[in-house]
């Protein structure tokens, strides 16, 4: 079973606009237009002033908190590609670590189920299992932001965020919603 996650809508949430180098390597997963020098951000007052461990910048560059980082290593999720993000508000005197968390594109769709025979576009995420291996977190190969992850890494961030060490993370199932 899979699972998308998601950012929390919230409007006490800081909103974040990252540079386009960025947005064009997390656009197809491309790392080889990423590197791994830290960077920072200044952020507008005009939104929210609250971080979650989760935040979705420009609709599809997932940022996470230096928290949910280190659990993500205690964990053994060793696939995403790193790159410290130092978000910033300046009138308020806050700096916080994030990391720019891109997960890999799978090739993992099963061209039976998910794509219209007759307009070959995808209607719906079904995913093959066996082709997913070891990654407990990725993307689909084909352009779609959604991050999956699978049941282990659900229930894990599941435990956290009811026992409010995370917060700010939605996670739905993939084959309701």
């Amino acid at each position: 079973m899979f699972y998308i996650m998601e950012q929390k809508i919230s409007e006490a949430y800081v909103h974040v606009k990252v540079p386009e180098e960025i947005k064009r390597g997390c656009m197809n997963s491309e790392f080889q237009f990423l590197d791994h020098k830290e960077i920072s951000v200044e952020l507008d007052l005009e939104y929210g002033a609250e971080f979650p461990d989760l935040i979705m910048a420009e609709q599809y560059v997932p940022l996470i908190s230096d928290k949910m980082r280190e659990r993500f290593d205690y964990w053994g999720i060793d696939n995403l590609f790193y790159k410290r993000i130092n978000l910033k508000i300046p009138e308020l005197e806050i700096e916080e670590i994030y990391w720019l968390a891109l997960p890999p594109r799978i090739d993992c769709l099963d061209p039976e189920e998910a794509f219209d025979q007759e307009f070959q576009v995808c209607v719906k995420i079904a995913i093959i299992g066996n082709r997913v291996g070891n990654y407990d977190i990725f993307k689909l190969q084909g352009g779609n932001d959604e991050i999956i992850l699978t049941q282990r890494l659900k229930e894990l961030l599941e435990t956290e965020i009811h026992s409010q060490k995370l917060k700010g993370i939605v996670i739905k199932d993939l084959e309701t919603d």
